[in-house]
């Protein structure tokens, strides 16, 4: 893979490491171990970034380890000294407005020899890019990465409710605190809606000259691979935008590559605007569903997007509350529920043996029934394995119609009727519905009672018991369907 030069802020690693792994450099200008910034004392240098350096303190007043960032002098030329420092004034900014746990909280804003310095919790773990790298060859790593950058999205959300966008959401800009994750380093945020590149008076590159532009100095702030392509474009930061970035550095840890690759920040740039995704392999690690929310979030139209990064954390966190849709839900209910009350009927207009009047028949329908709902599951696999309730509901109907089969053969080698047996089919289902009611979706202590509610109907009326099974069997799995989700 490509290699990419260092960013804006701070380096991928650690609370401000310094750019790919390599030790942090002390620039001449850096205050010495045990100078006082403001009140706090320099312990060490832990990384250097494209505007700024993060120091380790120690604050005496209240006993505690710090982060200490300070703009570097000269960071652009053309910027001028009080434009470097206004925009680290705005991180500061920023960041002090977010009291959220997964937000590297900011104690203090100061200035040191004409820098301004920032005074910030102290995450002494790494960052995402680490933790996604040792995680996702473990078995079930996809649900503990999502779970992760659903922590980190609720940072980046509190920050859009405040009015304020990130612009440079990366795996290395998520600090992993033990089971906590931290967003930093807004130091090109902007508030309120306003543009820190148009504040600070930067002209935009003509596009030509943006393929390396991960600077202040091109005016084009950001990292290339992670940026939507609207701000690629010139246009202003937004949400959407975190969004896109957010999807990006997700689509990375979990597959190990990025979705936009090229040789170059050229080629990059140019998969990005033209929304060439570079799809994994279909892995079976990684939910279809979980792939569809980050197509949907990579769209090169931000309105084909999310509308918030609400609604993207809502479905990676709690996919089971998507519905399918209305339509689907009846066209697949009535098939299948067809199904169950045709092929019954079909065979009993075969005859024996196929009929109910021997239980060689009614273990052949039971089995036909099982392997048509296997071969229709099959070739509806998306939805099956959509989301976990999906998963469990169809495990549910398989189960009842397997567990038919024990109870056929009992009811054979004891003499008991056939219609006494299939009478205890519908008590089986009734007895099953109320397990799931208790143990899935309490639902089904609706369907439950429906069941033992025809008991008695399959009782009085026993020439009926085949239809009334049949119709029981539909309505089951027709159920079952109508509370399915998508993903």
């Amino acid at each position: 893979m490509a290699e990419y030069p260092p960013t804006v802020g701070l380096g991928p690693g650690g609370q401000g490491e310094a750019s790919h792994g390599a030790p942090p450099a002390r620039p001449t200008e850096a205050p010495q171990r045990g100078q006082q910034v403001g009140r706090f004392v320099v312990l060490d240098i832990v990384g250097v970034g494209g505007m700024g350096v993060v120091l380790s303190a120690y604050d005496p007043k209240l006993d505690r380890k710090v982060a200490l960032k300070l703009l570097r002098p000269g960071i652009n030329p053309d910027e001028g000294s009080g434009g470097a420092r206004a925009r680290l004034l705005r991180e500061a900014q920023a960041m002090a407005k977010l009291r959220h746990p997964n937000v590297v909280a900011v104690y203090e804003v100061g200035e040191f020899r004409d820098q301004v310095f920032i005074a910030m919790e102290y995450v002494p773990g790494g960052n995402l890019v680490r933790w996604a790298d040792e995680r996702r060859s473990e078995s079930g790593a996809w649900r503990k990465i999502v779970d992760a950058y659903v922590e980190a999205g609720r940072g980046l959300l509190a920050a859009h409710r405040e009015g304020l966008v990130h612009r440079d959401f990366k795996p290395a800009n998520v600090l992993v605190d033990e089971d906590r994750f931290q967003v930093t380093d807004f130091g090109i945020a902007s508030i309120g809606g306003r543009e820190v590149l148009d504040d600070l008076g930067l002209a935009r590159p003509p596009r030509d000259e943006r393929q390396d532009s991960t600077s202040a100095s091109h005016g084009l702030l950001g990292t290339a691979p992670y940026m939507a392509p609207e701000l690629i474009e010139g246009g202003p930061a937004d949400a959407k935008s975190d969004q896109f970035a957010f999807c990006v550095a997700l689509f990375e840890s979990l597959h190990g590559h990025r979705p936009f690759v090229g040789e170059n920040n050229t080629e990059i740039v140019e998969s990005i605007v033209t929304g060439r995704v570079q799809r994994p392999a279909r892995q079976r690690s990684v939910p279809q569903w979980v792939r569809d929310a980050l197509m949907r979030g990579l769209s090169s139209n931000a309105d084909a997007r999310w509308p918030s990064m609400a609604d993207l954390l809502a479905t990676l966190e709690t996919p089971d509350e998507a519905e399918v849709g209305r339509r689907t839900r009846v066209v697949i209910a009535a098939s299948i529920g067809v199904a169950f009350v045709a092929l019954p009927i079909l065979f009993r207009a075969l005859g024996p043996p196929f009929d109910r009047s021997s239980y060689a028949g009614v273990m052949t329908q039971t089995v036909s029934l099982l392997a048509l709902l296997l071969v229709m599951a099959y070739a509806a696999r998306g939805l099956v394995t959509a989301t976990a309730l999906n998963r469990k509901a169809f495990a549910a109907v398989v189960s009842v119609l397997a567990m038919q089969l024990p109870l056929e053969l009992t009811g054979a080698a004891l003499g008991v009727d056939v219609v006494t047996t299939d009478i205890l089919h519908l008590v089986l289902w009734g007895a099953m519905a109320l397990m799931f009611g208790v143990t899935v979706d309490r639902r089904f202590v609706g369907l439950a009672g429906a069941y033992l509610a025809v008991v008695p109907i399959a009782v009085v009326w026993p020439g009926w018991h085949l239809e009334v099974l049949g119709v029981s069997n539909a309505v089951f799995v027709g159920f079952v369907l109508m509370v399915w989700r998508s993903g």
